[in-house]
């Protein structure tokens, strides 16, 4: 299983930017590989494997700031959407509806994780069903990064007093991961 770069270039970005005087301890303490591939340039176009580069400095980031590795997936994700959706981005996300939005993530889902599918299952006004579908490497700290990025992209769209949650997970035996998105307009 592969994650694309610039899913990995976020993870400095966000160390960088909520724990920088800890930022040579969170290198320090994440596993030897990891550690080579977040020392090294990142290539946004490279693919890199996900245990090391993805699921490993995120547990450690959890380990080191947060109260679980969950809590900081969940916040990293949001971090990530903030820095993705910025610019002109911001402004199709604004214009978008909500659907939308999480119907244009789920078809470039495929260009951040290989292999990969997420879809939206059910809409409605205020309510999404989106399920991981396929993801041959899950853990429990991916579902939760990706929760975060959703969450916060429906706020940056204008949603109120929006609500992720995971109801059912891949990693649990379900076949599908599912989250159950609700928000005020």
């Amino acid at each position: 299983m592969e994650v694309k770069g610039t899913a990995i270039k976020s993870i400095s970005e966000f160390v960088l930017a909520k724990h920088k005087a800890e930022y040579a301890d969170f290198i320090k303490a994440l596993p030897a590989t990891s550690r080579e591939i977040l020392r090294e340039v990142i290539i946004t176009s490279r693919w890199y494997p996900i245990r090391e580069s993805l699921i490993e400095p995120i547990i450690t980031i959890g380990k080191l700031f947060y109260s679980s590795p969950s809590e900081a997936a969940w916040a990293m994700g949001r971090f990530s959407a903030g820095v993705a959706l910025k610019g002109i981005y911001a402004l199709y996300v604004k214009i978008g509806t909500p659907s939308h939005i999480i119907e244009r993530a789920s078809k470039v889902f495929a260009a951040y994780f290989n292999p990969s599918e997420l879809k939206v299952v059910y809409s409605s006004k205020g309510e999404l069903i989106v399920h991981i579908t396929k993801f041959s490497e899950i853990h429990e700290v991916v579902e939760h990064n990706i929760g975060g990025w959703m969450q916060h992209a429906l706020e940056i769209s204008g949603c109120r007093e929006v609500e992720v949650k995971i109801t059912k997970s891949l990693c649990k035996g379900y076949p599908h991961t599912e989250f159950q998105l609700r928000w005020k307009a």
